[in-house]
């Protein structure tokens, strides 16, 4: 495998910064954001490739961890091997670079949780065919594997600061960018985040994933009783309330179905907190779709942890690279939607009342200039 050259720490960037260059692109600051990213990509992307290489368990095997890993290299090298941009031509032709990377890395996630079912497949394997095992295979808790759910943890929070900064400078170079900016726009910060509307989007998204399964969908009701607007990544909150809305869909859809209801179902409900007064916007996501159980709960933020198959989780959900995501996937939708809450200080917790259903709480930061990404 390519080696790649040890690596310092990245360098935090600050959300005053970002906002200022998406407000004034000018020539100089153009140069000054892509000299900086030439420079700070490659530490970030090397220490992702180190990560990947130290996955414990023998993970860093697996066929698809080797994928992503190789994607990793190949980004790296189209940085450090290409010119740097000491010129506007250069800095245009390194953005078009970036593009290239962004959408290299954008199943990722899909990729990586392959990487987790084969290698619950091989630990099955090895455990079946060793007669010395002190467990049988399907004594095996995949949740209990902490090494791996801490690496990843890291690997993914990386991640998102990578693709955070990429795609912060492509924004900023949209045909529409000064557009964007008089609506409050700046880059992938948006100063007028309504939480209600990116609710709207994020349902209207579950519920097309959830008719392509289910044949039909509950309503999903978004209430706001303070509707003020806050500065934030909307794409990240999309996320977050997607894959939330997902899961809370498939409960309704499995109880009505086991219940034998083919006519209306109990809706689906967003309530928006977000009072200036508030420390914290404050979202829950509420369903009666029989809740999970008490032995479950422990595992619903692990990586390892899944009821899907190999071919639901080719369908899952990565960063809307255009591809149709499946509503049950690898199990990596609710962790990596807490790695997106927890990014900029906020949190992501669930609570269940067994038989009844599920409420699940975002908690979310007011974005400031005093903000980083890590």
């Amino acid at each position: 495998a390519q080696k790649i050259p040890p690596s310092p720490p990245p360098q935090p960037v600050s959300v005053a910064l970002m906002r200022e260059y998406a407000l004034n692109p000018s020539d100089t600051a153009v140069m000054e954001a892509a000299a900086f990213l030439h420079g700070e990509l490659p530490i970030r992307l090397a220490r992702q490739v180190v990560s990947l290489d130290q996955l414990p368990y023998g993970m860093c095997l697996m066929p698809s961890v080797r994928q992503v890993r190789n994607w990793y290299v190949q980004s790296y090298r189209d940085i450090v091997d290409g010119p740097e941009p000491l010129t506007l031509e250069a800095a245009s032709n390194f953005t078009t670079t970036l593009s290239g990377i962004y959408e290299r890395h954008a199943k990722t996630l899909a990729t990586m949780s392959r990487g987790t079912y084969e290698l619950r497949q091989e630990l099955t394997r090895l455990f079946d065919d060793d007669p010395d095992a002190s467990l049988d295979a399907a004594q095996l808790d995949f949740s209990t594997f902490f090494a791996i759910h801490d690496f990843l943890d890291s690997f993914y929070s990386s991640r998102i600061g990578i693709r955070t900064l990429i795609a912060h400078h492509l924004e900023v170079h949209r045909p529409d960018a000064a557009e964007q900016r008089a609506r409050g726009i700046m880059g992938i910060i948006d100063d007028h985040t309504d939480p209600s509307v990116v609710a709207d989007v994020a349902a209207v998204d579950a519920q097309n994933v959830c008719e392509r399964s289910y044949g039909r969908a509950p309503e999903v009701h978004v209430e706001s009783a303070d509707p003020a607007i806050f500065t934030f990544i909307p794409s990240h909150l999309h996320y977050i309330l997607f894959e939330l809305l997902k899961n809370a869909l498939r409960a309704t859809m499995d109880k009505a179905q086991a219940d034998g209801n083919g006519g209306d179902m109990p809706p689906v409900t967003v309530t928006i907190a977000n009072s200036r007064e508030n420390e914290s916007v404050c979202i829950r996501i509420s369903d009666r779709g029989g809740g999970i159980p008490f032995s479950v709960m422990p595992r619903i933020f692990s990586y390892l942890y899944t009821t899907a198959t190999l071919d639901q989780g080719d369908l899952m959900h990565d960063d809307f690279s255009g591809q149709a995501p499946a509503v049950a996937g690898y199990g990596y939708g609710l962790p990596i939607a807490r790695q997106f809450a927890r990014y900029f200080g906020g949190d992501l917790r669930v609570e269940s009342l067994e038989g009844i259903g599920t409420e699940a709480y975002v908690y979310l930061k007011r974005l400031n200039k005093r903000e980083v990404v890590p």
